[in-house]
């Protein structure tokens, strides 16, 4: 299977889009204002995305998964439940962390990727 224009349009390029989204709104409210936007891919089948930005309020969490902290819950919230989809359909894994101003998201997806 190669990796196609539509993929990286689609999946990887709308969970570009809305990591950034969530990343700068965020950032805009921190007191220090960083984005860091990190893709790269290793051993041939494993592709990286990186988003670290600031964050200064700690982010709401329910059972371990991020929750919307927007208004109107019944229209936000779903990049996060996309992004797991997406990485479970690639058997991968999303990951994130908050550590002292700083908020780092990660998924990692198994894919073969053209030679």
């Amino acid at each position: 299977m190669k990796v196609g224009i539509i993929f990286v349009t689609l999946v990887v390029g709308g969970s570009i889009t809305n990591l950034l989204d969530n990343a700068i709104k965020i950032c805009e409210r921190s007191d220090e204002k960083f984005v860091d936007l990190q893709m790269y891919t290793f051993n041939g089948s494993y592709l990286v995305l990186k988003v670290i930005n600031s964050c200064t309020k700690e982010p709401l969490v329910d059972k371990k998964r991020l929750i919307s902290q927007k208004r109107d819950l019944d229209v936000h919230g779903y990049g996060i439940k996309n992004l797991e989809r997406v990485t479970k359909f690639y058997n991968g894994m999303p990951m994130w962390e908050y550590h002292s101003d700083t908020f780092r998201f990660q998924f990692v997806i198994t894919i073969p990727l053209p030679s």
